[in-house]
């Protein structure tokens, strides 16, 4: 490819870090993992940062911590509002965790939920949201919040394509109940495999830890907190084998936690570079008459843009661009996974129309993004749309 969708972002830092690891005597999930969790915390503008193995596993993690937090036993609602374009994992916690997904509209300037939309579908059985910063763009926090405080819903900022976005000067993934975010290769910054629940609650903090690993109250730290909402342990004999929710095996390990350490100390300037190439990709965009539009950053948002999500006026407009980049190895996808609503796994629920998920299905397409400056790269693709 001449092209590519992303790139690898680690260098002989990255493998010093694991050979440092690998050295000693310790692998499994310890301080390393523990420092990476307090720095990212720190950088997020969160409390409490809680990291697993996956972006995949943090979505599971964050609404099973929901499910399972005892200051909501007895709320029967149970229905989740989410927007229809976002990844697989978005959606399947919700399933898993015995609730229902509402499939929500998106606006097709922006990419993210539709307010509107949202609005129109809130009911006596909804619970909460799972909001979805897409391609690096934040959702309309302002309205999303507004709507939560009203009904009394849960906020859950699926925020795994989207690290170091802002909005309204705070960071994406530090503004719902809990934010997850993911450490993919692809992604902003590379554990290769690896996630990150965010929150503000001491509480959900130390639910999620526990469901994090077994159920047990071993890696709880404010037991006191914890036990006035949980069974105590009947000794301290039995403490380190005392299980109390129905949790995973979800714990990273130390090489993931050194990595992590490594990568966050590059992040800003990775997210600085990413920003860089799209004021260049709409640089060129501007001065090209090309037929397709790029993705809208919210109104009060910066995007740490992802990859860069283009429109095409038409789906054969679109398909004929596609045929063109494939020729000219310029790797491209859809939008995510376009229009999830579409997808045989969601056969069985009720699907509303979805025009803005609908036009993203047909007409989008997304190209790349890097850490790293690729405002060649750029040039090659718009030498092909003269």
């Amino acid at each position: 490819m001449k092209y590519g969708l992303a790139s690898k972002s680690w260098n002989e830092a990255e493998y010093q870090a694991m050979m440092k690891v690998l050295s000693g005597d310790y692998y499994k999930m310890g301080e390393y993992c523990r420092t990476f969790e307090e720095k990212v915390a720190e950088w997020t503008g969160s409390k409490y940062a809680v990291f697993c193995n996956s972006g995949s596993s943090a979505n599971l993690l964050s609404v099973a911590a929901i499910r399972h937090d005892p200051r909501t036993k007895g709320d029967d609602r149970d229905e989740v509002l989410v927007p229809a374009v976002s990844w697989s994992t978005t959606y399947y916690p919700i399933q898993q965790l015995g609730y229902k997904p509402i499939f929500v509209d998106v606006d097709d300037k922006t990419f993210n939920i539709s307010i509107e939309d949202l609005e129109s579908k809130i009911s006596n059985k909804t619970r909460g949201i799972f909001a979805v910063n897409l391609l690096g763009n934040p959702c309309d926090y302002s309205s999303l919040r507004r709507i939560c405080d009203e009904h009394d819903l849960f906020l859950l900022e699926d925020n795994c394509e989207s690290m170091g976005a802002m909005y309204n000067g705070q960071r994406t993934g530090s503004l719902g109940d809990i934010g997850t975010h993911s450490t993919f290769f692809s992604h902003h910054m590379s554990t290769m495999e690896g996630g990150i629940c965010t929150t503000d609650d001491e509480l959900l903090y130390e639910i999620m830890k526990s469901l994090r690993a077994h159920g047990w109250v071993r890696d709880v730290d404010n037991k006191e907190l914890f036990y006035s909402h949980f069974d105590r342990s009947e000794n301290s004999f039995y403490e380190y084998f005392h299980f109390v929710l129905p949790g995973y095996n979800f714990r990273p390990t130390e090489v993931q936690g050194a990595l992590g350490l490594t990568q966050l100390d590059k992040l800003d300037t990775f997210i600085n570079a990413r920003m860089e190439n799209a004021e260049y990709f709409k640089e060129r965009l501007d001065q090209s008459s090309c037929g397709f539009e790029m993705q809208n950053e919210t109104v009060g948002a910066q995007s740490s843009w992802f990859g860069f999500g283009l429109m095409f006026a038409t789906r054969s407009d679109r398909d004929h661009a596609v045929t063109l980049f494939e020729a000219n190895g310029v790797e491209c996808r859809p939008i995510v996974s376009g229009n999830m609503a579409r997808q045989p796994v969601f056969s069985g629920c009720d699907i509303p129309n979805l025009q803005g998920a609908e036009r993203i299905h047909e007409c989008g397409v997304m190209v790349g993004n890097h850490q790293l400056n690729i405002h060649a790269q750029i040039d090659y693709l718009f030498s092909h749309f003269k």
